[in-house]
């Protein structure tokens, strides 16, 4: 047996009524009233994604900008250790030179040749202390988070351990280069 559909009839429009004839206002206007909010709403949506588009290209390109700082500062500093290691390096061999002038110098040239490498001994000191303090300034910026210690560990740690260990009396407790020690001691315990 077959269930028979009931087929819903509607009003059909008669021309005498008027009500039927006009469009209902209040339905149109409640309707119309709806759609403003939400086209407002995707608007509003639409702006707000492409600002945080354009808030992510901006962030991206100080992200790029801050490692290009943290790199430049690394080789302004890596330019101050090398110049001031050779002038350590150029001052420690004119002393060696110097005292092998003295071994093979007569008694009386070996008296000039021993205030020359008095003065050369104090023009190293300088130097070493320089070099000191700008292998200081990087371990400032390691230990501080200015540059990242993961990534620079592994090319200055041979470095520091050189440095420290072959100038123990430059870092004892009262050491003008605390920041040596502290990222050698560091380096060390870990």
């Amino acid at each position: 047996m077959m269930k028979k559909k009931k087929i819903k009839r509607t009003k059909t429009k008669q021309c005498g009524d008027d009500k039927m004839n006009a469009p209902d206002s209040t339905i149109l206007s409640i309707e119309i009233s709806n759609l403003i909010p939400t086209i407002i709403s995707v608007i509003a949506l639409l702006i707000a994604w492409i600002r945080a588009r354009q808030n992510k290209k901006e962030i991206d390109q100080m992200k790029v900008s801050y490692r290009n700082d943290i790199l430049r500062t690394i080789l302004e500093i890596e330019t101050q250790l090398n110049e001031r290691k050779s002038e350590y390096d150029r001052d420690l061999k004119t002393i060696e030179l110097t005292n092998q002038k003295f071994k093979n110098a007569s008694e009386d040239q070996r008296k000039m040749i021993k205030e020359e490498i008095e003065i050369l001994s104090r023009y190293t000191d300088a130097s070493k202390e320089n070099y000191f303090n700008a292998v200081d300034r990087l371990a400032f910026c390691i230990l501080g988070d200015y540059i990242p210690e993961k990534e620079w560990r592994k090319e200055y740690r041979e470095m520091i351990n050189n440095i420290v260990r072959g100038s123990e009396k430059d870092f004892g407790t009262a050491t003008p280069h605390r920041n040596i020690k502290a990222l050698y001691d560091k380096w060390q315990s870990s």
